[in-house]
């Protein structure tokens, strides 16, 4: 009988692993991009949707872009990072990666408007996010964009904007993409 229950008790706590491992990794982000009336800056955030980052392989920042269309004419840069950290695996990171701006597409002839940034992050050294749970909100930079129209600053919508084969966009993607603990696409915003 001891025998027994030490056996079901052996299989329960294998199975409560197995559902844990199942659900540890991060499977769903959104980006969110507000503007900061105090520092006059677009702050850039990433909300865990589903998912959680706890281990070490989990918590690495895998490759990720993030797309900022701002009325043509405007001037782009990321004004300070925030997350994830350099040399954070064992939670003693201080200094952010840089996030950088690529080459900017500017007035496409799809949306003459608009200018195209894409912001990446730099992978070399490896950083590392501290742990994330759903429903986290984790400020990444923050943004110093000049114009005037603030309510014309916002993220690439793969719904309603451009892709890379419509006129002027010269090929080049734009969509939205994050990645943490491996290659796996984790986006899931528009």
């Amino acid at each position: 009988m001891k025998l027994q229950i030490i056996k079901m008790m052996a299989i329960a706590t294998i199975a409560t692993f197995s559902l844990t491992d199942a659900v540890a990794q991060i499977q769903a982000v959104n980006y969110e991009l507000k503007y900061n009336s105090t520092t006059g800056l677009h702050d850039c955030y990433i909300i865990i949707k589903k998912g959680s980052a706890v281990t070490m392989r989990e918590r690495v920042q895998f490759n990720s872009q993030i797309s900022v269309l701002v009325p043509t004419g405007s001037e782009l840069e990321v004004a300070q990072t925030y997350m994830p950290l350099e040399d954070n695996q064992q939670y003693g990171g201080v200094n952010p990666i840089k996030w950088k701006v690529e080459k900017p597409l500017v007035t496409p002839a799809a949306s003459p408007r608009l200018d195209f940034y894409s912001i990446t992050p730099n992978l070399f050294p490896s950083a590392f996010y501290n742990d994330l749970k759903e429903g986290d909100r984790v400020k990444l930079f923050s943004l110093k964009i000049g114009t005037e129209n603030i309510s014309g600053v916002r993220l690439f919508n793969k719904a309603v904007d451009p892709d890379a084969t419509a006129l002027g966009m010269k090929g080049r993607d734009f969509n939205n993409s994050f990645s943490i603990g491996g290659p796996e696409e984790d986006y899931v915003g528009k």
